[in-house]
């Protein structure tokens, strides 16, 4: 079943993954993506720094991928210390 409060993305297609933070420039941002089944599709990938405090990934979903949502946890670290934060996405097949 289709979640619509869910930002929602075709299989096969880019998504996005930006994240603001209230630090300019932490020591490392990454990225963990998992799939409906909690499977990583990308695990502990770098994000790129797009301007101060704000980070990005780019993930390639291909058309195979299974149908639900998606798992996105973002790990900061900054002068010792961790942020995590989840965020959430659908992705569907186009019909």
């Amino acid at each position: 079943m289709l979640n619509k409060l869910l930002p929602t993305f075709y299989a096969g297609t880019a998504v996005k993954i930006t994240s603001v933070f209230n630090i300019t420039t932490p020591t490392t941002a990454r990225v963990t993506i998992k799939n409906p089944s909690m499977v990583s599709v990308v695990l502990n990938e770098n994000m790129i720094k797009d301007a101060d405090g704000v980070y990005s990934y780019v993930l390639q979903s291909a058309t195979s991928w299974p149908e639900g949502d998606y798992v996105v946890t973002v790990d900061v670290t900054y002068a010792g210390y961790q942020s995590v934060t989840q965020q959430k996405f659908t992705l569907i097949r186009q019909e």
